[in-house]
Protein backbone atom coordinates (compact mmCIF):
# COMPACT_ATOMS: atom_id res chain seq x y z
CA UNK A 1 0.00 0.00 0.00
CA UNK A 2 0.81 3.43 -0.37
CA UNK A 3 1.13 6.76 1.71
CA UNK A 4 -1.93 7.64 0.22
CA UNK A 5 -4.11 4.24 0.89
CA UNK A 6 -2.95 2.94 3.79
CA UNK A 7 -5.58 3.64 6.07
CA UNK A 8 -8.63 3.57 3.88
CA UNK A 9 -10.93 0.47 3.43
CA UNK A 10 -14.03 -0.79 2.63
CA UNK A 11 -17.27 1.28 4.32
CA UNK A 12 -14.98 4.73 4.94
CA UNK A 13 -16.55 7.58 4.50
CA UNK A 14 -14.14 10.20 1.65
CA UNK A 15 -14.25 13.09 -0.06
CA UNK A 16 -12.51 13.06 -3.38
CA UNK A 17 -12.21 15.30 -5.90
CA UNK A 18 -15.27 14.44 -7.14
CA UNK A 19 -18.03 16.50 -5.11
CA UNK A 20 -19.73 15.56 -2.19
CA UNK A 21 -19.15 12.47 0.63
CA UNK A 22 -18.71 9.08 -1.19
CA UNK A 23 -18.35 5.52 0.44
CA UNK A 24 -15.58 3.17 -0.39
CA UNK A 25 -16.64 0.04 -1.58
CA UNK A 26 -13.19 -1.06 -3.48
CA UNK A 27 -9.37 -0.40 -2.50
CA UNK A 28 -7.62 -2.07 -5.86
CA UNK A 29 -4.10 -2.31 -5.40
CA UNK A 30 -1.98 -1.32 -8.60
CA UNK A 31 1.62 -2.40 -9.39
CA UNK A 32 3.92 -0.95 -12.39
CA UNK A 33 3.83 -2.48 -15.49
CA UNK A 34 6.99 -1.53 -16.72
CA UNK A 35 10.17 0.70 -15.40
CA UNK A 36 10.26 3.92 -14.15
CA UNK A 37 13.41 4.90 -12.94
CA UNK A 38 12.80 9.06 -12.62
CA UNK A 39 10.13 7.72 -10.25
CA UNK A 40 12.88 5.31 -8.65
CA UNK A 41 9.99 2.43 -9.62
CA UNK A 42 10.37 -0.85 -11.27
CA UNK A 43 8.15 -3.26 -13.20
CA UNK A 44 6.40 -4.98 -9.94
CA UNK A 45 6.84 -2.18 -7.55
CA UNK A 46 3.12 -1.42 -6.16
CA UNK A 47 1.93 2.21 -5.91
CA UNK A 48 -1.42 4.27 -5.34
CA UNK A 49 -4.76 2.33 -5.26
CA UNK A 50 -7.13 3.15 -6.94
CA UNK A 51 -10.16 3.63 -4.73
CA UNK A 52 -13.93 2.86 -5.86
CA UNK A 53 -16.59 4.37 -4.22
CA UNK A 54 -20.24 5.12 -4.15
CA UNK A 55 -21.89 8.59 -3.90
CA UNK A 56 -23.60 8.91 0.05
CA UNK A 57 -24.10 12.69 -0.10
CA UNK A 58 -23.92 15.71 -3.03
CA UNK A 59 -21.92 19.01 -2.61
CA UNK A 60 -25.29 20.35 -1.11
CA UNK A 61 -24.58 17.41 1.33
CA UNK A 62 -28.26 16.02 0.24
CA UNK A 63 -28.77 12.20 -0.44
CA UNK A 64 -27.57 11.37 -4.12
CA UNK A 65 -26.60 8.08 -5.83
CA UNK A 66 -23.59 7.42 -8.25
CA UNK A 67 -20.14 4.92 -8.69
CA UNK A 68 -17.06 6.34 -9.71
CA UNK A 69 -12.93 5.82 -8.84
CA UNK A 70 -9.88 7.73 -8.30
CA UNK A 71 -6.25 7.32 -7.38
CA UNK A 72 -5.93 7.40 -3.47
CA UNK A 73 -3.98 10.52 -3.56
CA UNK A 74 -6.71 12.18 -4.14
CA UNK A 75 -9.06 10.41 -1.25
CA UNK A 76 -9.34 12.19 2.09
CA UNK A 77 -10.81 9.98 4.58
CA UNK A 78 -13.30 11.52 6.82
CA UNK A 79 -13.45 11.01 10.62
CA UNK A 80 -15.59 12.38 13.74
CA UNK A 81 -12.99 15.24 13.82
CA UNK A 82 -13.16 16.33 10.04
CA UNK A 83 -17.08 16.32 10.36
CA UNK A 84 -16.96 18.28 13.46
CA UNK A 85 -14.35 20.57 12.13
CA UNK A 86 -16.38 20.79 8.50
CA UNK A 87 -19.45 21.41 11.05
CA UNK A 88 -18.17 24.41 12.71
CA UNK A 89 -16.80 25.82 9.73
CA UNK A 90 -20.64 25.72 7.84
CA UNK A 91 -22.33 27.23 11.20
CA UNK A 92 -19.80 30.10 11.26
CA UNK A 93 -20.18 30.68 7.49
CA UNK A 94 -23.96 30.50 8.12
CA UNK A 95 -24.09 33.19 10.77
CA UNK A 96 -21.60 35.71 8.88
CA UNK A 97 -24.51 35.27 5.98
CA UNK A 98 -27.15 36.33 8.82
CA UNK A 99 -24.94 38.95 10.56
CA UNK A 100 -24.63 40.65 7.12
CA UNK A 101 -27.68 40.77 5.64
CA UNK A 102 -28.84 41.28 9.42
CA UNK A 103 -26.47 44.49 9.42
CA UNK A 104 -28.19 45.82 5.59
CA UNK A 105 -31.73 45.55 6.78
CA UNK A 106 -30.80 47.62 9.87
CA UNK A 107 -28.75 49.97 7.91
CA UNK A 108 -31.15 50.47 5.20
CA UNK A 109 -33.85 51.11 7.47
CA UNK A 110 -36.44 47.92 6.64
CA UNK A 111 -38.85 47.43 9.37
Amino acid sequence: MSQYDKDLKEGDLVTTYHTGIWRVTKVEERFREGDYPHLGQKKGDQYSSLIHYEKVLNGKHKPAKGNSRCDAAFCAKLTRESIEKECKAMIEEAEEKANTLLELIEQSGVK
